[in-house]
């Protein structure tokens, strides 16, 4: 098998993903917030052992990517109580 390909990128938008509907449905379910928790636990443990025993990162986020996604992290700060 071939080794595959370590998509930074993707991982990071995963995790934003995670986090938005861990705050858009928190009200609705309160425990879904630990299960979250839990999980991006267990999402960093993973990601760390695959970067520093299995693969290499071949291409770089750019900052751009992360400033849009802390921005839109906090857009969704202010909109939770209007919610």
């Amino acid at each position: 098998m071939e080794k595959s390909q370590y998509e930074m990128g993707k991982r990071y938008a995963e995790i934003i993903e995670t986090m938005w509907f861990t705050f858009l449905y928190a009200t609705l379910v309160p425990i879904g917030a630990f299960f979250s928790l839990f999980g991006l636990a267990i999402y960093y443990w993973t990601d760390k052992y695959t970067l520093l025993r299995k693969s290499s990162v071949g291409g770089d986020v750019s900052g751009h990517v992360v400033i849009s996604s802390m921005k839109l992290l906090d857009f969704t700060l202010l909109l939770k109580p209007l919610g």
